[in-house]
């Protein structure tokens, strides 16, 4: 049976196709590159690069040599001197965050100098575990990543299609992620001309701002639509506080705790639309030292206060292998569970998709 489009449903997806259109005009409309510098690194190894620095992420410096040509990525550990002479945001595993230059200790070569408005301090190379200039245009400080799978299958004309846009931004005290996804499954029966369509979109915003050395405060908004659940659209919007368990460059840990609110319109007109206060609690785990590997992980439990006893669970898992510079392969799993759902909705909803895609 074809799935009817309703004029709510077809609002419901054009309001989350909305930000996809901003960020694909990211990745269109060019910037130009504000800081022009020749930083320094020498590898253990003896090499010597010159060039600007870009940013310090996931373990991974990635330095555009001023020679031209790619991008490099080097090991973080295996540095072992470095100049910068550019500022630069540098955030610790302990929760610090310096604006400054910065070098090796000639006396230690273990510890960096950061040239900080507060004067000259020194920290354990070891602990910084993200930099990013401070004098970039807008857009050079965004993280933009597109990936897209597809698959066809002729036995029982199958058609499956899936998509992801991920951006990030990062400023001086607070940072910012917006994710896209979407998933397009149709299936023709040839005997009784019926097909079976299972759409799933989803987008959410996240905002962080530092509080004080591992704590942090964060806001989001989500939006879902998913025929499996028979959801037009839920929007939750929530606020709390979280906390790096963990934070080094081989992995991470966060812990977050608050409250939201969820409206809940369904495409079954007999379902009454639904508004419910909710807590939520999360944690994240974010592994990124196992060669090429990526491995991200999410579990968030949403008890309702409006609504006793009714528990909803969220959990993605992502592996990503990067195959040659910024193209990679990805492989994700994703869930949303409702313990008391409308009648005749199944409790659980699943996605597990592959993709290749882009990093910018």
């Amino acid at each position: 049976m074809k799935t009817k489009i309703t004029p709510d449903r077809f609002r419901a997806k054009y309001l989350l196709l909305a930000p996809l259109i901003f960020l694909l005009f990211a990745v269109i409309v060019p910037a130009p590159d504000l800081m022009a510098a020749e930083d320094v690194l020498i590898l253990k190894n003896g090499d010597k690069i010159r060039g600007e620095i870009k940013k310090l992420n996931k373990a991974d410096l990635e330095i555009d040599p001023d020679y031209g040509g790619n991008i490099f990525k080097v090991d973080w550990k295996e540095i072992e001197h470095i100049q910068a002479l550019n500022n630069f945001i540098i955030e610790t595993s302990d929760g610090l965050r310096l604006i400054g230059t910065f070098e090796t200790d000639p006396q230690s070569p273990d510890h960096i100098i950061v040239k900080d408005v507060r004067g000259p301090i020194t920290i354990e190379k070891s602990h910084i575990v993200y930099l990013n200039p401070v004098k970039k245009d807008f857009w050079g400080r965004m993280d933009l990543a597109v990936d897209f799978g597809l698959s066809l299958t002729a036995a029982n004309d199958k058609k499956k299609l899936n998509a992801r846009v991920k951006a990030g931004y990062v400023g001086e005290k607070w940072s910012t992620s917006v994710q896209y996804d979407t998933l397009y499954d149709i299936q023709t029966d040839s005997g009784t001309d019926t097909e079976t369509r299972v759409e799933r979109t989803e987008l959410r915003s996240d905002y962080r701002r530092d509080i004080s050395g591992k704590w942090f405060a964060l806001g989001f908004l989500g939006l879902l639509q998913s025929t499996e659940q028979q959801l037009d659209l839920r929007t939750t919007l929530g606020a709390g506080i979280g906390n790096y368990i963990v934070r080094n460059n081989r992995w991470l840990i966060s812990a977050s705790g608050g409250a939201n609110w969820a409206n809940e319109q369904y495409t079954d007109p007999d379902v009454m639309e639904k508004n419910s206060a909710e807590a939520f609690a999360g944690i994240e785990l974010d592994i990124f030292d196992i060669g090429d590997l990526d491995i991200y992980s999410a579990f968030k439990v949403i008890p309702s206060f409006t609504d006793p006893g009714r528990v909803r669970m969220d959990f993605k898992t992502d592996f990503k292998w990067e195959l040659i510079s910024d193209l990679f392969f990805r492989v994700g799993l994703s869930t949303n569970y409702d313990n008391n759902p409308p009648e005749g909705t199944p409790r659980n909803d699943y996605v597990f998709d592959t993709s290749v895609g882009w990093s910018f």
